[in-house]
């Protein structure tokens, strides 16, 4: 994985994610230009519904502006595959990361089946197309995005010769707007706050620095 200064974020949730995303487009990229990021995606979930928002504060901060989104996927027997993010650049990318088929196997730790399950997605799909998202919050293992898990999922890429792609899997500015997250959660998943248990990426999943970027792509598998 390659960090260089003002680190791009290429997985990034607005609150046009309803009950998902936490803070606002022109916000997000505000903070961006503030850190001094060098690009800014925006990746919602299952659209695009902030992406006009998001390409004129871009354009306004001087940041070049990415597009894509974050999907929910089926195969040809209509079997959930996860969510994977897409990003329409000079072409078509596809994100495979924790979400994902692939990064659901490789948690539970069946190295086995998550290659089976890589090799179908390159069946479908231009090698060219597919990077491995690695995403690497300070969890315990055994819970989405943890060490042990992003760990496995450089591994693979590097197994399969893909490119590896660090992102923060970002739902909210700060880490002040956790709080927030929960709350969006508790009313996507109908659950109340006090059975809703630890969120998947703990409190982890905001628009983090260059710096802290880059010091987890140093970090040793």
């Amino acid at each position: 994985m390659n960090a260089t200064a003002g680190s791009p974020h290429l997985h990034v949730a607005s609150a046009y994610s309803v009950h998902y995303g936490v803070t606002m487009p022109g916000v997000l990229v505000d903070q961006a230009a503030a850190q001094g990021d060098s690009f800014l995606a925006l990746t919602d979930r299952d659209g695009l519904y902030g992406a006009v928002k998001h390409v004129r504060a871009c354009l306004a901060a001087g940041i070049p502006p990415g597009l894509g989104a974050d999907l929910a996927v089926h195969d040809d027997a209509s079997r959930p595959l996860g969510r994977v993010v897409v990003l329409a650049q000079e072409h078509l990318t596809v994100l495979l990361g924790p979400a994902t088929d692939v990064g659901q196997s490789l948690e539970s730790g069946d190295g086995t089946d998550s290659s089976a399950r890589l090799a179908e997605w390159l069946r479908l799909m231009p090698r060219r197309s597919i990077a491995l998202e690695v995403v690497f919050h300070p969890t315990e293992a055994g819970r989405q995005c943890s060490p042990a898990a992003a760990a496995r999922m450089l591994a693979l890429a590097g197994h399969a010769g893909l490119p590896a792609v660090l992102t923060n899997a970002v739902r909210y500015g700060t880490p002040h707007a956790a709080a927030t997250a929960d709350l969006a959660d508790s009313a996507r998943l109908l659950t109340p706050l006090d059975r809703l248990g630890q969120p998947p990426e703990h409190g982890q999943a905001w628009l983090k620095p260059g710096p802290l970027m880059h010091r987890v792509a140093r970090r040793p598998p």
